[in-house]
């Protein structure tokens, strides 16, 4: 039966999208009114890369910053993601930064000669010679008075500790953990940390269940699925014995690549699981059955709907039937925007993973790559999704998952795709390119003759080389819980903590976005537990992209701290840029029939602009035009071919 479904059901909200360099679509919590379009200088029309200093290299950007800037109620979402754009860091603090304890002059220079006066944040003599707006722990930042005024503000400092032995200010009210087990709890051994059928047993009687030590590997040893639920700590461990583990893998034939169902199947035998099934044509029935079995875990790939899977025969919807696997991966788009899962999860079930918005097909090869490769570093499910998914720049802001923590289940999500409910109406005129219509793109778009700028030179800064890392925090993911801060603390703390673990800052690292991560328990209200900070390379004033995995540092910021971090670096190479490139209307057009293939949902093509294209395990620069769309999914294509960076 043929499946067209998707491509008739599947809708993206349009969003209106300034043409300029300050405008992004789909940041986190986008308010306000809707944007209209810049009358501004040519060159930024129908740009992509807001924190970029020179979209296109433009120096009269550069000299007149202000010129022609709109500034937008909220930038357009940009000042929740803590973008320095010209919007931003206007003179007129749009964003209301002057005065919140922060300094922002450092980044705000980096995109305008002309920011707004934050001197009163900036000024040393009161922030411990601008310690405090960095977010480092020195003698003055934790000293006894609270210079920073960081007590209560939702993040712990424990670490100052760590630099005063005593003497630091009082954070009790953002370090307050659970209360201390009881002095006789298991005859004493609860405060000597052992581990026997006492202090593991299901009831946690030590209180050690979410205190950022992962138990569940020592307590399963003793009592198996007995101990106590402690994948708060171990981001969703499962304690069945290595060689217990069995696996299913279900796809549709509908014009994508099934090679992450590949990668799945020859890294997992590695790890002690065996293949239980694969269906690489499934129909809702049989996708119904093994969601229903008691396999550890189900990998599918395909396309999606809010709250469906798309099948070969219509789709499985949330509710159709109760999944008993105990991991299961949608890697489809928008399955997961809809928070009906949490009632199909069975008992048996403890964690399900998938996306809010549109993915890119074969970018899941390598998230299903990474994903296997940190469930083999010991990390947990949870665990490993995140570090297969942060690293990359379009799935970072989309990945969700629901994860059993004790007797509840807990939604993580980085949804950051809120749009404004009155934009549909008013989006401006777009084109379908490619027959199915699954691509379109902006008119103005289509007459763009912008081409890669001649002369640029990406030489600087390329040598430089740190090696690739994907890591969690100890604590870990129970840091979560503990509260979010706020989005420019993250910030700040980011910066210095990898700062700390690189030894210098990489030349090119600039500030890309933040990131709420949000969490609901039991469909109650969802909060900001954390912020993904992301900074991006920039070499020559262009950013380098990459359909997959590229160039970046990234943390997960918690109250309490770290969480985890991915950073990648290596040295790159640039060589001589033919003249001339394509502009952008032909890159669009050359580009869609490969995109309307690789889509695993409708695009609509908001914006373009220059980028250094990274290919994967390349380490060449390409000229290349980064094309955003409405749901903030960033598609990367050749300027010389109008192919898909692959």
């Amino acid at each position: 039966m043929p499946r067209h479904r998707m491509r008739t059901d599947c809708r993206i909200w349009p969003v209106l999208i300034l043409l300029e360099a300050a405008t992004l679509a789909c940041k986190p919590e986008v308010k306000g009114p809707t944007p209209v379009a810049d009358a501004g200088p040519g060159p930024d029309a129908g740009t992509a890369d807001s924190g970029s200093s020179t979209v296109d290299g433009s120096a009269a950007d550069r000299a007149s910053p202000d010129q022609g800037t709109v500034v937008t109620p909220g930038c357009n979402g940009e000042c929740n993601a803590l973008q320095a754009t010209v919007c931003t860091c206007h003179v007129s603090d749009p964003c209301n930064w002057i005065g919140d304890g922060y300094c922002d002059t450092p980044y705000c220079l980096q995109v305008t000669s002309n920011p707004f006066d934050d001197s009163a944040d900036c000024n040393s003599s009161n922030t411990c010679n601008g310690a405090c707006a960095r977010g480092e722990y020195t003698t003055c930042t934790c000293g006894a008075s609270d210079p920073c005024d960081w007590a209560g503000d939702g993040t712990c400092d424990a670490d100052c500790a760590q630099v005063l032995a005593s003497g630091a200010f009082d954070d009790s009210a953002d370090c307050g953990g659970p209360p201390p087990p009881p002095a006789n709890a298991c005859n004493g051994t609860c405060g000597n940390g052992a581990y026997d059928t006492c202090t593991c047993a299901a009831s946690d009687p030590c209180g050690r269940a979410g205190n950022g030590t992962c138990d569940q590997s020592a307590c399963a040893a003793l009592l198996g699925a007995g101990a106590y639920n402690d994948s708060a700590d171990c981001g969703g461990w499962d304690p069945t014995p290595a060689g217990d583990e069995s696996f299913a893998l279900t796809a549709v034939r509908d014009n994508l690549d099934s090679g992450d169902l590949d990668v799945v199947a020859s890294g997992l035998p590695g790890l002690g699981f065996t293949q239980a099934l694969r269906d690489d044509n499934v129909t809702t029935a049989e996708l119904s059955t093994a969601l229903g079995r008691s396999t550890t875990f189900h990998y599918h790939t395909g396309h999606g709907e809010p709250g469906m899977v798309i099948t070969y025969d219509g789709a499985y919807d949330a509710g159709d039937s109760t999944i008993q696997i105990r991991h299961t991966v949608f890697a489809t788009c928008l399955t997961l925007q809809s928070y009906a899962w949490l009632a199909s999860m069975g008992e048996s079930a403890q964690s399900l993973f998938g996306y809010t918005d549109v993915s890119l097909d074969y970018v899941d090869d390598e998230v299903a790559g990474d994903m296997v490769s940190a469930l083999r570093n010991g990390k947990g499910y949870l665990q490993a999704w995140y570090l297969a998914n942060a690293g990359q720049y379009s799935l970072s802001d989309r990945w969700a998952a629901y994860v059993r923590e004790g007797a509840s289940i807990v939604e993580y999500s980085a949804r950051a795709n809120q749009r404004p409910a009155n934009t549909m109406a008013l989006a401006p005129p777009s084109v379908a390119l490619d027959p199915q219509g699954v691509v379109w793109a902006l008119s103005a778009l289509l007459a763009d003759r912008r081409r890669f700028p001649a002369g640029v030179d990406a030489t600087t800064g390329a040598a430089a080389s740190v090696p690739r890392a994907r890591e969690i925090a100890t604590g870990g993911w129970s840091l979560l819980a503990d509260g979010a801060g706020t989005a420019k603390r993250a910030r700040d703390r980011a910066r210095a903590f990898l700062l700390q673990q690189l030894a210098s800052w990489p030349e090119g690292a600039e500030l890309d976005r933040v990131t709420p991560v949000l969490s609901s328990r039991e469909n109650g209200p969802a909060r900001v537990a954390g912020h993904l900070v992301r900074f991006r390379r920039v070499l020559g004033g262009l950013p380098l992209r990459g359909n997959g995995v590229a160039d970046h540092l990234s943390a997960l910021i918690a109250g309490r701290g770290v969480v985890a971090w991915t950073v990648d670096w290596p040295q790159r190479q640039s060589e001589p840029v033919p003249e001339p490139t394509l502009d952008v209307a032909s890159a669009l057009r050359l580009a869609a029939p490969e995109l309307a293939l690789a889509a695993k949902g409708p695009l609509r093509i908001v914006g373009a602009s220059a980028a250094w294209g990274v290919a994967a395990g390349s380490d060449s620069l390409l000229p290349a035009f980064a094309l955003l769309t409405d749901s903030g999914l960033l598609v990367v294509v050749d300027a010389r071919s109008g192919q898909l960076v692959r």
